[in-house]
Order: C-alpha cells, then sequence, then structure tokens
C-alpha cells in the first residue's frame, strides 16, 4: 500500500494495490506534470518526469526526493518523506519507456512533442492520456494542424 498526500502534505488515504502499477511518464515539468509525479510517485508509482531540459526535471526530481518539497513559481509542492519512492527525471525521448504517458506540458506544445513520441510509440500498447485544456490558458486549438492529440 502506498500513501497519498493532499495539498497539505498530509497523508490523504491509502491505496490497496494487488499486483505492479504500470509506471507513468508525464511530459512536461510544469504545474501540473511536477504535482501529479509527486502524488503518483507517494502511491507508489514508478513515475519519470520528463522535460526538454532533463537538468529542469533533475533539479525538480532531487528536491522531492530529498523530502524538501518544491516550491519556484507557481509549482508549489509541499515537504513530505519521500523515502521509497520511484521518482527520476528523463528526457521526452525516455518517456517511451512508461506503460502510460501523461501529457502534461502546455498546450501549445502538445503537437510537437505527440510528434516526436509517435515513432517511440506507435504499436507498442501504449496508454497516452493528454491533460491539456487550450481554453485555460487561452491559446485556443491551432489554426492548422490536428484538433486533438489523437489526430496526430
Amino acid at each position: 500500500m502506498g500513501s497519498v498526500f493532499s495539498a497539505t502534505g498530509a497523508a490523504a488515504e491509502s491505496v490497496p494495490q494487488d499486483g505492479p502499477l504500470p509506471s507513468v511518464a508525464l511530459v512536461g515539468a510544469g504545474r501540473m506534470g511536477v504535482h501529479l509525479a509527486a502524488t503518483w510517485a507517494s502511491a507508489g508509482v514508478e513515475v519519470t518526469l520528463c522535460a526538454r531540459d532533463e537538468a529542469k526535471a533533475e533539479k525538480i526530481v532531487s528536491q522531492l526526493l530529498s523530502g524538501k518539497g518544491f516550491n519556484e513559481g507557481q509549482i508549489k509542492v509541499p515537504r513530505t518523506d519521500a523515502t521509497g519512492w520511484k521518482l527520476k527525471a528523463g528526457t521526452y525521448a525516455s518517456a517511451s519507456d512508461a506503460d502510460i504517458v501523461v501529457l502534461s506540458s502546455l498546450p501549445d506544445h502538445t503537437y510537437d512533442i505527440v510528434k516526436a513520441l509517435r515513432p517511440h510509440v506507435h504499436g507498442k500498447g501504449k496508454t497516452i492520456v493528454d491533460i491539456n485544456n487550450p481554453w485555460i490558458m487561452g491559446s485556443g486549438l491551432p489554426d492548422q494542424g490536428p484538433q486533438s492529440s489523437i489526430e496526430v
């Protein structure tokens, strides 16, 4: 069983585990990606936090694994015991090693990221989850190109 922490850092609930959990790669090391990486790692999921700049992901992962949390800009992950977390940093290319790939980048980057991931994940039974909402950012959908990641 793993623990899921709440926004305050307190354990929120226990998660029963009947077998190995699928591994997850979060593509995008912004507010959503970092929070989801910390939450899922605290629940016992093997997580890779992927960024265009692997050094950025390594800095975030290092701080999270130290138990200090991460507080930079809009990203505010509280201190928590990270003992036993299976959290590592990676690049967009290494995201294809995970069972589930979560697109947590800015909406304007989604098309290029999915296009770059396609050769690595096509035909391999990967689950890809796109958590982007372009309307939140005010960018809307692109005038040219696909209107969703599924069309790539």
